[in-house]
Protein backbone atom coordinates (compact mmCIF):
# COMPACT_ATOMS: atom_id res chain seq x y z
CA UNK A 1 0.00 0.00 0.00
CA UNK A 2 2.49 2.46 -1.31
CA UNK A 3 -0.05 5.79 -0.45
CA UNK A 4 0.17 4.77 3.19
CA UNK A 5 3.88 4.27 3.43
CA UNK A 6 4.29 7.40 1.45
CA UNK A 7 2.14 9.16 4.75
CA UNK A 8 3.97 7.45 6.91
CA UNK A 9 7.29 9.49 5.41
CA UNK A 10 5.77 12.16 4.95
CA UNK A 11 4.69 12.14 8.77
CA UNK A 12 8.41 12.21 9.37
CA UNK A 13 9.67 15.26 7.29
CA UNK A 14 11.38 16.52 10.46
CA UNK A 15 13.87 14.06 10.15
CA UNK A 16 14.29 14.39 6.48
CA UNK A 17 18.11 15.02 5.84
CA UNK A 18 17.68 16.00 2.23
CA UNK A 19 14.85 17.88 -0.04
CA UNK A 20 12.32 16.04 -1.52
CA UNK A 21 12.99 18.42 -4.70
CA UNK A 22 16.65 17.05 -4.86
CA UNK A 23 15.37 13.69 -5.33
CA UNK A 24 15.44 12.13 -9.07
CA UNK A 25 13.75 8.44 -9.69
CA UNK A 26 15.95 6.50 -11.51
CA UNK A 27 14.64 3.36 -12.23
CA UNK A 28 10.76 2.02 -13.41
CA UNK A 29 10.45 -0.56 -10.92
CA UNK A 30 7.58 0.96 -8.25
CA UNK A 31 9.53 -0.29 -5.07
CA UNK A 32 13.12 0.20 -6.18
CA UNK A 33 11.64 3.78 -6.84
CA UNK A 34 10.15 4.01 -2.97
CA UNK A 35 13.41 2.71 -1.63
CA UNK A 36 15.44 5.20 -3.41
CA UNK A 37 13.35 7.86 -2.21
CA UNK A 38 13.33 6.81 1.58
CA UNK A 39 16.82 6.55 1.30
CA UNK A 40 17.14 9.60 -0.35
CA UNK A 41 15.20 11.51 2.16
CA UNK A 42 16.42 9.52 5.80
CA UNK A 43 19.64 8.14 4.98
CA UNK A 44 22.82 9.88 6.14
CA UNK A 45 24.43 5.61 6.73
CA UNK A 46 23.64 2.47 4.91
CA UNK A 47 19.86 0.99 5.96
CA UNK A 48 19.80 -2.70 5.07
CA UNK A 49 17.17 -3.28 2.46
CA UNK A 50 14.64 -5.43 4.81
CA UNK A 51 14.00 -1.99 6.76
CA UNK A 52 12.39 -0.56 4.09
CA UNK A 53 8.97 -2.27 5.08
CA UNK A 54 8.71 -1.03 7.80
CA UNK A 55 7.17 2.18 5.93
CA UNK A 56 4.27 0.21 5.36
CA UNK A 57 2.85 -0.65 8.92
CA UNK A 58 1.26 2.69 9.48
CA UNK A 59 1.86 6.13 10.52
CA UNK A 60 4.59 6.56 13.71
CA UNK A 61 5.47 3.05 14.23
CA UNK A 62 8.46 2.19 16.75
CA UNK A 63 10.35 -0.01 13.79
CA UNK A 64 10.15 3.49 11.65
CA UNK A 65 12.44 5.36 14.44
CA UNK A 66 14.81 1.81 14.55
CA UNK A 67 15.27 2.63 10.79
CA UNK A 68 15.75 6.33 11.10
CA UNK A 69 18.24 5.64 14.37
CA UNK A 70 20.23 3.16 11.78
CA UNK A 71 20.04 5.44 9.08
CA UNK A 72 21.79 8.56 11.65
CA UNK A 73 24.77 6.14 11.88
CA UNK A 74 23.46 4.40 15.24
CA UNK A 75 23.62 0.74 15.77
CA UNK A 76 20.28 -0.75 16.11
CA UNK A 77 21.04 -2.32 20.16
CA UNK A 78 20.89 1.19 21.25
CA UNK A 79 17.39 1.47 19.94
CA UNK A 80 14.45 1.26 22.26
CA UNK A 81 14.17 -2.86 21.13
CA UNK A 82 11.50 -5.31 22.35
CA UNK A 83 14.28 -7.76 23.66
CA UNK A 84 17.84 -7.46 24.92
CA UNK A 85 20.22 -7.11 21.82
CA UNK A 86 24.14 -7.82 22.22
CA UNK A 87 26.69 -5.98 20.05
CA UNK A 88 27.04 -9.58 18.35
CA UNK A 89 23.64 -9.81 17.68
CA UNK A 90 23.47 -6.33 16.01
CA UNK A 91 26.08 -7.30 13.70
CA UNK A 92 24.51 -10.40 12.39
CA UNK A 93 21.16 -8.29 12.16
CA UNK A 94 22.66 -6.01 9.45
CA UNK A 95 23.04 -9.23 7.46
CA UNK A 96 19.35 -10.45 7.60
CA UNK A 97 18.09 -11.41 4.36
CA UNK A 98 16.64 -8.28 2.09
CA UNK A 99 12.68 -10.54 2.15
CA UNK A 100 12.98 -10.66 5.74
CA UNK A 101 10.25 -8.38 7.90
CA UNK A 102 12.07 -5.84 10.64
CA UNK A 103 10.57 -8.50 13.25
CA UNK A 104 12.30 -11.37 11.34
CA UNK A 105 15.74 -9.69 10.97
CA UNK A 106 15.84 -9.28 14.98
CA UNK A 107 15.47 -12.71 15.43
CA UNK A 108 17.88 -13.45 12.65
CA UNK A 109 20.61 -11.82 14.62
CA UNK A 110 19.72 -13.00 17.72
CA UNK A 111 19.77 -16.43 16.22
CA UNK A 112 22.81 -16.44 14.34
CA UNK A 113 24.80 -14.47 17.64
CA UNK A 114 23.49 -17.45 19.55
CA UNK A 115 25.45 -20.13 17.21
CA UNK A 116 22.20 -20.56 15.08
CA UNK A 117 22.22 -20.78 11.71
CA UNK A 118 19.77 -19.76 8.38
CA UNK A 119 18.11 -22.79 8.82
CA UNK A 120 16.45 -22.64 12.11
CA UNK A 121 16.48 -18.81 11.58
CA UNK A 122 13.96 -19.40 8.63
CA UNK A 123 12.10 -21.89 10.45
CA UNK A 124 11.79 -19.86 13.72
CA UNK A 125 10.50 -16.82 11.24
CA UNK A 126 7.97 -18.97 10.50
CA UNK A 127 5.96 -18.96 13.94
CA UNK A 128 4.47 -16.62 16.24
CA UNK A 129 7.88 -15.50 17.74
CA UNK A 130 7.85 -12.40 15.40
CA UNK A 131 4.67 -11.83 16.45
CA UNK A 132 5.61 -11.17 19.89
CA UNK A 133 8.62 -10.09 22.31
CA UNK A 134 7.20 -10.82 25.47
CA UNK A 135 8.26 -13.26 27.69
CA UNK A 136 12.14 -13.32 26.08
CA UNK A 137 13.53 -14.57 29.17
CA UNK A 138 11.75 -17.75 28.52
CA UNK A 139 12.09 -18.03 24.38
CA UNK A 140 15.92 -17.47 24.36
CA UNK A 141 15.97 -21.15 26.58
CA UNK A 142 13.67 -22.30 23.68
CA UNK A 143 16.10 -20.58 20.77
CA UNK A 144 18.95 -22.48 22.87
CA UNK A 145 17.40 -25.55 23.04
CA UNK A 146 16.84 -25.68 18.99
CA UNK A 147 20.11 -24.60 18.65
CA UNK A 148 21.53 -27.20 20.68
CA UNK A 149 19.71 -29.89 18.55
CA UNK A 150 20.22 -29.12 14.75
CA UNK A 151 19.47 -32.31 13.64
CA UNK A 152 16.01 -31.88 14.57
CA UNK A 153 13.50 -31.69 11.58
CA UNK A 154 12.98 -27.65 11.23
CA UNK A 155 9.46 -29.34 10.26
CA UNK A 156 9.16 -29.92 13.78
CA UNK A 157 9.88 -26.20 14.80
CA UNK A 158 6.29 -24.79 14.40
CA UNK A 159 5.20 -27.47 16.15
CA UNK A 160 7.28 -27.32 19.13
CA UNK A 161 6.76 -23.52 19.84
CA UNK A 162 3.17 -23.56 19.45
CA UNK A 163 2.71 -26.45 22.02
CA UNK A 164 5.19 -24.43 24.15
CA UNK A 165 3.16 -21.37 24.11
CA UNK A 166 -0.41 -22.99 24.82
CA UNK A 167 1.09 -24.61 27.78
CA UNK A 168 2.76 -22.04 29.61
CA UNK A 169 1.04 -18.91 28.12
CA UNK A 170 -2.34 -19.66 26.88
CA UNK A 171 -5.47 -18.96 29.42
CA UNK A 172 -8.48 -20.79 28.08
CA UNK A 173 -12.59 -21.09 28.06
CA UNK A 174 -13.84 -23.51 29.36
CA UNK A 175 -17.43 -24.30 29.62
CA UNK A 176 -18.63 -24.85 32.77
CA UNK A 177 -22.36 -24.84 31.57
CA UNK A 178 -24.52 -24.02 29.12
CA UNK A 179 -23.92 -20.63 28.04
CA UNK A 180 -21.33 -20.23 30.62
CA UNK A 181 -17.51 -20.06 29.73
CA UNK A 182 -15.01 -19.45 32.89
CA UNK A 183 -11.27 -18.63 32.19
CA UNK A 184 -8.58 -20.76 32.99
CA UNK A 185 -5.23 -20.62 33.54
CA UNK A 186 -2.16 -22.29 31.37
CA UNK A 187 -1.65 -25.76 32.12
CA UNK A 188 1.88 -25.46 32.92
CA UNK A 189 2.95 -22.08 34.00
CA UNK A 190 5.89 -23.23 34.84
CA UNK A 191 7.09 -24.87 32.32
CA UNK A 192 11.34 -24.47 31.41
CA UNK A 193 13.16 -26.50 29.18
CA UNK A 194 15.57 -27.71 31.20
CA UNK A 195 16.30 -31.09 31.31
CA UNK A 196 14.35 -31.87 28.32
CA UNK A 197 15.38 -33.92 25.03
CA UNK A 198 14.28 -33.21 21.82
CA UNK A 199 12.31 -36.72 21.64
CA UNK A 200 10.64 -36.29 25.14
CA UNK A 201 9.38 -33.03 23.72
CA UNK A 202 8.14 -34.54 20.24
CA UNK A 203 5.91 -36.92 22.71
CA UNK A 204 4.61 -34.29 24.26
CA UNK A 205 3.61 -32.45 21.03
CA UNK A 206 2.07 -35.71 19.40
CA UNK A 207 0.03 -35.73 23.07
CA UNK A 208 -1.25 -32.69 22.57
CA UNK A 209 -2.06 -32.87 18.86
CA UNK A 210 -4.29 -36.06 19.64
CA UNK A 211 -6.04 -33.92 22.59
CA UNK A 212 -6.56 -30.67 20.04
CA UNK A 213 -8.15 -32.88 17.25
CA UNK A 214 -10.02 -34.32 19.77
CA UNK A 215 -11.52 -32.28 22.39
CA UNK A 216 -14.67 -29.75 22.21
CA UNK A 217 -13.88 -26.57 20.55
CA UNK A 218 -16.45 -24.92 21.75
CA UNK A 219 -18.57 -22.08 20.14
CA UNK A 220 -15.87 -19.73 19.38
CA UNK A 221 -15.62 -17.61 15.49
CA UNK A 222 -14.82 -14.84 14.13
CA UNK A 223 -15.32 -12.45 11.54
CA UNK A 224 -13.64 -12.74 7.79
CA UNK A 225 -10.22 -11.10 7.89
CA UNK A 226 -11.23 -8.72 4.66
CA UNK A 227 -8.91 -10.83 2.44
CA UNK A 228 -10.62 -12.44 -0.69
CA UNK A 229 -10.33 -16.21 -1.42
CA UNK A 230 -9.39 -17.84 -4.27
CA UNK A 231 -10.58 -20.35 -6.90
CA UNK A 232 -8.43 -21.12 -10.28
CA UNK A 233 -9.16 -23.96 -12.68
CA UNK A 234 -7.47 -25.24 -14.74
CA UNK A 235 -6.64 -28.24 -17.23
CA UNK A 236 -8.97 -29.55 -19.70
CA UNK A 237 -13.07 -30.74 -18.92
CA UNK A 238 -12.95 -32.94 -21.93
CA UNK A 239 -9.57 -34.35 -21.52
CA UNK A 240 -10.99 -35.19 -18.28
CA UNK A 241 -7.79 -33.59 -16.64
CA UNK A 242 -9.85 -30.33 -15.43
CA UNK A 243 -8.67 -29.54 -11.54
CA UNK A 244 -10.54 -26.20 -9.80
CA UNK A 245 -8.24 -24.97 -6.67
CA UNK A 246 -9.87 -23.34 -3.63
CA UNK A 247 -8.37 -21.10 -0.84
CA UNK A 248 -10.96 -20.30 1.97
CA UNK A 249 -10.67 -18.54 4.83
CA UNK A 250 -11.63 -20.70 8.64
CA UNK A 251 -13.53 -19.07 10.27
CA UNK A 252 -14.37 -21.00 13.79
CA UNK A 253 -12.47 -23.29 16.11
CA UNK A 254 -14.65 -26.15 14.50
CA UNK A 255 -13.42 -25.40 11.73
CA UNK A 256 -9.55 -25.00 12.53
CA UNK A 257 -9.86 -28.83 14.96
CA UNK A 258 -11.44 -30.25 11.54
CA UNK A 259 -8.16 -28.50 9.46
CA UNK A 260 -6.34 -30.22 12.16
CA UNK A 261 -7.38 -33.79 11.99
CA UNK A 262 -7.28 -34.10 8.37
CA UNK A 263 -3.65 -32.48 8.22
CA UNK A 264 -2.45 -34.05 10.92
CA UNK A 265 -1.00 -30.75 12.38
CA UNK A 266 -1.69 -28.25 15.44
CA UNK A 267 -3.33 -25.08 13.65
CA UNK A 268 -6.33 -26.04 16.19
CA UNK A 269 -4.04 -24.08 18.76
CA UNK A 270 -4.58 -20.78 16.23
CA UNK A 271 -7.86 -19.85 17.51
CA UNK A 272 -7.16 -17.41 20.05
CA UNK A 273 -4.88 -15.34 17.33
CA UNK A 274 -8.05 -15.74 14.97
CA UNK A 275 -10.43 -14.15 17.26
CA UNK A 276 -7.62 -11.52 18.15
CA UNK A 277 -6.94 -10.48 14.57
CA UNK A 278 -3.66 -11.47 14.88
CA UNK A 279 -3.66 -14.04 12.60
CA UNK A 280 -6.10 -15.47 9.76
CA UNK A 281 -5.69 -18.97 8.85
CA UNK A 282 -6.80 -20.64 5.10
CA UNK A 283 -6.79 -23.94 3.76
CA UNK A 284 -5.97 -24.54 0.18
CA UNK A 285 -8.05 -27.78 -1.70
CA UNK A 286 -8.27 -29.08 -5.21
CA UNK A 287 -10.97 -30.82 -6.44
CA UNK A 288 -11.02 -33.14 -9.38
CA UNK A 289 -13.20 -35.89 -10.58
CA UNK A 290 -12.40 -37.81 -8.18
CA UNK A 291 -13.33 -35.71 -5.49
CA UNK A 292 -11.77 -32.64 -3.19
CA UNK A 293 -8.86 -32.77 -1.04
CA UNK A 294 -6.93 -30.80 1.27
CA UNK A 295 -3.41 -29.58 0.37
CA UNK A 296 -2.45 -26.95 2.23
CA UNK A 297 -3.05 -25.34 5.84
CA UNK A 298 -1.48 -21.23 5.32
CA UNK A 299 -1.44 -19.11 7.72
CA UNK A 300 -1.49 -14.89 6.62
CA UNK A 301 -0.19 -12.71 9.28
CA UNK A 302 -2.80 -9.50 8.90
CA UNK A 303 -0.70 -6.87 10.37
CA UNK A 304 2.13 -7.12 7.62
CA UNK A 305 -0.87 -9.19 5.17
CA UNK A 306 1.99 -12.21 4.89
CA UNK A 307 2.00 -15.14 4.27
CA UNK A 308 4.43 -16.09 7.01
CA UNK A 309 3.17 -20.34 6.66
CA UNK A 310 1.88 -23.06 4.36
CA UNK A 311 2.16 -26.29 5.62
CA UNK A 312 0.99 -29.88 4.14
CA UNK A 313 0.04 -33.07 5.39
CA UNK A 314 2.02 -33.64 8.52
CA UNK A 315 3.70 -30.34 8.54
CA UNK A 316 4.84 -31.44 4.64
CA UNK A 317 6.71 -27.87 2.63
CA UNK A 318 4.38 -27.29 -0.10
CA UNK A 319 5.56 -28.32 -3.89
CA UNK A 320 5.92 -25.81 -6.58
CA UNK A 321 2.29 -26.92 -7.65
CA UNK A 322 1.04 -25.95 -4.36
CA UNK A 323 3.24 -22.74 -4.33
CA UNK A 324 2.49 -21.60 -7.93
CA UNK A 325 -1.27 -21.69 -6.68
CA UNK A 326 -0.65 -19.54 -3.43
CA UNK A 327 1.64 -16.92 -5.12
CA UNK A 328 -1.35 -16.41 -8.07
CA UNK A 329 -3.72 -15.59 -5.05
CA UNK A 330 -0.78 -13.23 -3.31
CA UNK A 331 -0.99 -11.67 -6.07
CA UNK A 332 -4.29 -11.50 -6.46
CA UNK A 333 -4.83 -10.18 -2.66
CA UNK A 334 -1.60 -7.69 -2.40
CA UNK A 335 -0.07 -10.67 -0.34
CA UNK A 336 3.69 -11.00 0.22
CA UNK A 337 4.87 -14.35 0.75
CA UNK A 338 7.92 -14.72 3.37
CA UNK A 339 10.57 -16.49 1.88
CA UNK A 340 11.02 -19.36 4.48
CA UNK A 341 7.24 -20.63 2.88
Amino acid sequence: NYPSALAALAAKADAWVRPLTTWKPRSHNLWRRFSSLVHHLLAEYAVPAFFDTVWFGGVGTKPQQWFIHVARGKNIRTADLPLPYTKRMAHYFMQAPKNYSIEGALRWGQIHALGGNARLADAICGTRLVERFSDEEFWITVIRFLIDNPMLDTAHIGPIIDYLEDQRFGDRGVFVEPGVIERRPPPQPNLCMKGRTADSLLAQVHRWHRQLSYETCGSSQWQSSGIGGFEFIEGDEQARNQKRWIIRELLSAKALSHEGRTMRHCVASYSHSCSRRITSIWTLEVESFEGRKKVLTVEVRLGQRLICQARGKNNAMPDEKARSVLRRWATQQGLGIANYV
